[in-house]
C-alpha cells in the first residue's frame, strides 16, 4: 500500500508533509469529552486511553491520521501497509495499522481510517513533555471541536451543535482532501487565500512559498527579515512578511507576521485569539473574538512579531540580526513588563501605547520563558550587545 497523507504542524516537527464562545458552554450540546485548556502552552494536550491504558496525545487538526509512539507498537498489533511521508532527510516509510478504539472522556471513539506508528522521541525532546501520540482529524471529522477560551476548557461536542452553541459569527469551514479544516481569508482585501486551521502549529501562521511570493510582487505583504524555527531535527531559517489585513466575515487583523513554508496554516496562537467551535460534518465554524482586542504585529525597530495573551505579549518570532535577537529575546517569550511598565492585565490599548511610544535609546523587557523571569536590555538603533539575567547565570 503506498500513498501519501497529511500528519499537521506539530507532527511535522517530526515529519515534514504536504500539507468561543464567552457563553459556548458545552452544557446545550451533548459533550462527549471535556478537559481544561491551557490557554499559556505551546499546545493542547488530552488524556485518551488504549486498551484500557492511559496515555497522553497532543490534539492537531492539522493531522490527517492518528500518530502512535513507537513504545505503544504491540496494542496495534500487525502492520497493515505502509505509507510514504516527506521528512527533512528525504522520503521516509512508515508502517499503518488498523486503527484502535480510543476512550476520550468516558467515550469510545472509532476510526476505519489507519494510524500510524512513529519513534516520538523527538517530540518529547522539542516540547519537553512526554506524550503517546498524536490524535488527529480521523478521529475527531464526525463531531465538533470547541475551544472554549475564555472558559479555559476544550471540548468534543456531538454534531451538529444545539442552538445554545451557535452563537458567535458562523462562517463556511471547508475540509481539505486530507481532512483538515480550513478556512477562506481575504489577505489585504485583494486576495483570498485558503488556510488551515491547525492546532498542532506552535506559531501564529506561515503561507506556502508560492502564494507568498504572488502576494510580495504584488505588494500585498511585506518582508520583515528571517527568523529561527526549532524543529527536533535542527534550527530553520524561516522568511517573515507582515501582512497588511487578514479579513473574514466581521473579523480583521491588520500586521499579522507570518513565516514561510511549505503550507498555509493558522496556528494555535491565532486560534486561542477567539472562543470557537468547528463543526466539522457540518462545515461550519462559529467564532467570537474574546474579551479583549488582540493585539498582533511586527515592530520593525525591534524586530519583534508579537502576539496579546492574557498573561503579556508573546513574542512570535524575533528577525534574526535586529535589536531583540542581539539581545537574546527568544520566539516564545512572553513579554511581562516594558521599561516598568506591567504588561500582563493592561487594556490592548495601553499595551500599544507603551509599547509603541516613547522609546529611548534603549529597552528593558521583562520576559517569561520556561517558567523563569528574564530581563533583556534591547539597544536601539543599531546597538551590538545586550545582558540577561539568565545569560549572566550561567
Amino acid at each position: 500500500m503506498r500513498s501519501r497523507t497529511t500528519i499537521g504542524s506539530a507532527t511535522g516537527l517530526l515529519l515534514l508533509v504536504l500539507p468561543l464562545l464567552s457563553g459556548c458552554a458545552g452544557s446545550g450540546s451533548s459533550v462527549v469529552a471535556e478537559f481544561d485548556l491551557d490557554v499559556c502552552a505551546d499546545m493542547i494536550y488530552v488524556p485518551v486511553s488504549c486498551r484500557g491504558e492511559d496515555h497522553l496525545f497532543l490534539l492537531d487538526t492539522g493531522a490527517s491520521l492518528c500518530v502512535f509512539d513507537r513504545s505503544l507498537q504491540e496494542q496495534l498489533g500487525y502492520p497493515i501497509g505502509r505509507t510514504y511521508v516527506i521528512t527533512h532527510s528525504g522520503e521516509e516509510a512508515i508502517e499503518l495499522f488498523r486503527a484502535p478504539p480510543l476512550t476520550i472522556g468516558g467515550r469510545e471513539l472509532e476510526s476505519d481510517e489507519p494510524v500510524l506508528c512513529a519513534d516520538l522521541i523527538r517530540f518529547h525532546v522539542a516540547l519537553d513533555k512526554h506524550i503517546s501520540g498524536v490524535l488527529g482529524m480521523s478521529f475527531l471529522e464526525d463531531y465538533a471541536l470547541q475551544l472554549d477560551v475564555d472558559g479555559g476548557k476544550v471540548r468534543l461536542l456531538e454534531s451538529p451543535v444545539a442552538d445554545t452553541v451557535e452563537s458567535g459569527q458562523a462562517l463556511r469551514l471547508d475540509l481539505e482532501p486530507y481532512g483538515c479544516p480550513e478556512l477562506t481569508v481575504d489577505v489585504g482585501d485583494t486576495t483570498e487565500w485558503v488556510t488551515g486551521l491547525d492546532t498542532g502549529c506552535g506559531y501564529f501562521g506561515a503561507m506556502e512559498y508560492e502564494v507568498c511570493e504572488d502576494l510580495l510582487e504584488k505588494g500585498v505583504l511585506r518582508g520583515a527579515g528571517f527568523t529561527k524555527v526549532m524543529t527536533p531535527h535542527r534550527s530553520v531559517t524561516s522568511d517573515l512578511v507582515v501582512v497588511d489585513t487578514l479579513r473574514f466575515g466581521p473579523f480583521a487583523h491588520a500586521g499579522a507576521v507570518l513565516s514561510r513554508g511549505e503550507a498555509s496554516v493558522l496556528g494555535l496562537p491565532f486560534l486561542l485569539g477567539y472562543n470557537m467551535t468547528l463543526d466539522f460534518p457540518e462545515r461550519v465554524a462559529y467564532l467570537e473574538r474574546r474579551g479583549y482586542t488582540a493585539v498582533e504585529g511586527y515592530d520593525n525597530e525591534l524586530g519583534l512579531a508579537i502576539h496579546y495573551r492574557n498573561e503579556g505579549l508573546a513574542v512570535s518570532a524575533v528577525a534574526l540580526g535586529s535589536p531583540s535577537d542581539v539581545a537574546g529575546v527568544l520566539a516564545g517569550d512572553i513579554i511581562l513588563a516594558l521599561d516598568d511598565y506591567p504588561i500582563g492585565g493592561a487594556s490592548s490599548a495601553c499595551v500599544q501605547e507603551a509599547f509603541r511610544s516613547g522609546r529611548a535609546d534603549s529597552l528593558t523587557l521583562l520576559l517569561e520563558r520556561d517558567g523563569r523571569e528574564v530581563t533583556a536590555a534591547v539597544i536601539l538603533g543599531g546597538g551590538s550587545s545586550a545582558d540577561s539575567k539568565e545569560e549572566q547565570g550561567r
